[in-house]
């Protein structure tokens, strides 16, 4: 689980995906994940426990040019300074060309989207919906995640 490239959690509107996605940052931020937050709509600029991340962007939906150059500048920071994830809300208001780029960072995403929009997506992502996934399931995946993060460390 949210061991693959991209991980998409998806569901429909007012079931709680964005604070799903806040509480996933608290909880990989206390076991020592490097995360960045990208949202995609300016409606949680102001989002709770938004400073748990290591670095945030907000894209505005209605200008692919400027939000392909902060993509590109994500990609920069986060393959760099070696993020462990790269966390994206409402990625489903992004255009397809965005989305693509997106998926080309060499850093584990997750997600989340509507479930009507989560078939423009890419088809090798992890999908999961939102009613089979919660808090204390992601907890249960931590201490693997955190293993395995500390094993490539050592052998690269």
């Amino acid at each position: 689980m949210l061991d693959s490239n991209f991980n998409i959690i998806y569901g429909d509107t007012k079931t709680g995906r964005t604070n799903l996605l806040l509480d996933i940052g608290i909880l990989f931020k206390l076991n020592d994940f490097k995360l960045f937050y990208i949202g995609c709509t300016s409606e949680f600029q102001n989002a709770r426990n938004i400073e748990s991340f290591d670095g945030f962007r907000f894209l505005p939906t209605t200008d692919e040019l400027n939000n392909l150059k902060l993509i590109e500048v994500v990609k920069e920071i986060t393959e760099n300074k070696n993020y462990n994830y790269i966390i994206v809300d409402d990625i489903d208001y992004l255009s397809q060309k965005c989305i693509s780029e997106l998926f080309k960072i060499n850093v584990k995403k997750i997600s989340t989207c509507l479930s009507h929009n989560s078939i423009k997506l890419p088809k090798d992502s992890n999908f999961y919906r939102i009613e089979d996934i919660n808090i204390d399931i992601i907890k249960d995946y931590i201490i693997p995640l955190k293993r395995d993060e500390k094993i490539n460390s050592i052998l690269r």
